[in-house]
C-alpha cells in the first residue's frame, strides 16, 4: 500500500474504459490485485511513500478491504496523516520531504505497538516462500484458525492471505524479470511455483495488465 503525494497537476486513472480525475493533494493506493492506468493533466511533481503489508493497520481502525484497487483522498480517513502536512511538504525539496517523512512516520509508528504478533509471522513465511505457502499449513504451524487468518488479513491488509501470496508471488517474478536474467519462461514458472506457462502468464496478466512478455519489451 502506498500514500502519494501530489504537488503538482491532477492525476487522469483509467480502469475498464472509465475515467476518473484525481485532484487530491494526498491519497491512499490500496492494495493493487489489479492495473490502474493512470497519468497527468500537466505537470508532474508526486513523491510516494511505500509501507510494508500490515503497517499501515497500526495508524488507523479502518476495514483495508474496503480500499483494496481503489484509490482514496486520504482526508477522507481519520488517522493516518494531519491535513497541515502537504502544506509543510509543499516548498521543501525532494531531498528534505524524503527525511521529513521519514521522521513523521518513525516517530507516529514509535507511539503504536504491533496489533497482532502471529500475522507478521504469517506475512514473513509467505514473502520467505515468494507466495508459495498452503494456507492449512500456516494455520498449523501457528495455531490460528485458517477462518481467523482470511478474516485478519482481509481487515489489515485488504485481501485474503491466497490473494496476498499471490501479489507476492508477483512481485518477485517481476523482481526477476526485471534483473535481466536469461532463462525460459517455462523454467521461470515452475522455479516461482506456478504449475506452467499458461498458468504464469495469466496470473500475472491479471495483476499486471499485460503479459510477462508484453513487460519485458516496454521495460
Amino acid at each position: 500500500m502506498d500514500i502519494i503525494f501530489n504537488f503538482s497537476d491532477p492525476l487522469v486513472a483509467k480502469e475498464c474504459e472509465k475515467q476518473s480525475v484525481n485532484s487530491s493533494p494526498v491519497f491512499l493506493v490500496g492494495m493493487m490485485t489489479k492495473p490502474i492506468m493512470s497519468g497527468s493533466l500537466g505537470r508532474i511533481d508526486l513523491l510516494g511513500v511505500r509501507f510494508k503489508a500490515q503497517a499501515l493497520s497500526y495508524l488507523t481502525t479502518i476495514s483495508f478491504s474496503d480500499v483494496t484497487d481503489k484509490v482514496i483522498d486520504l482526508k477522507l480517513i481519520n488517522g493516518l496523516i494531519a491535513h497541515e502536512l502537504v502544506d509543510e511538504l509543499y516548498e521543501k525539496s525532494d531531498e528534505h520531504r524524503i527525511l521529513y517523512l521519514e521522521r513523521y512516520f518513525q516517530e507516529k509508528f514509535l507511539k503504536t505497538s504491533t496489533k497482532i504478533p502471529w500475522m507478521q509471522n504469517i506475512i514473513h513465511a509467505i514473502e520467505a516462500s515468494n507466495g508459495n505457502v498452503d494456507l492449512e499449513q500456516l494455520s498449523r504451524n501457528t495455531g490460528i484458525s485458517p477462518r481467523q487468518i482470511q478474516r485478519t488479513f482481509k481487515k489489515n491488509i485488504g485481501i485474503g492471505p491466497k490473494k496476498f501470496g499471490q501479489v507476492v508471488r508477483f512481485n518477485a517474478l517481476k523482481k526477476f524479470l526485471d534483473s535481466g536474467e536469461k532463462q525460459s519462461f517455462l523454467a521461470s514458472a515452475f522455479d516461482y511455483g506456478y504449475y506452467d506457462h499458461p498458468h504464469l502468464t495469466k496470473s500475472f496478466k491479471d495483476i499486471a495488465g499485460i503479459s510477462p512478455s508484453e513487460y519485458l519489451l516496454n521495460s
